[in-house]
């Protein structure tokens, strides 16, 4: 439903954890990066924190999609 409205699909089912600054549990982490890691084909990249425990700038990418959230935690 989601690729039908916006031509991509996000990975909502494991988003949470993602948003959360933690890797899916139970799913391979297949690199890990300066500020993040590659899981379950998504590059997922933390830009900017808004405290040691809270990211603020989120960044997702699969192949060509670029997904930037940002969070706010108030």
């Amino acid at each position: 439903m989601i690729y039908h409205h916006l031509g991509f699909t996000l990975p909502l089912k494991y988003l949470h954890y993602w948003v959360q600054g933690i890797p899916l549990p139970n799913t391979p982490v297949l690199k890990q990066l300066y500020d993040g890691f590659v899981q379950s084909g998504w590059s997922v990249e933390y830009l900017e924190w808004q405290d040691r425990n809270h990211p603020h700038i989120l960044k997702c990418t699969k192949g060509d999609l670029v997904v930037k959230l940002l969070i706010n935690w108030e």
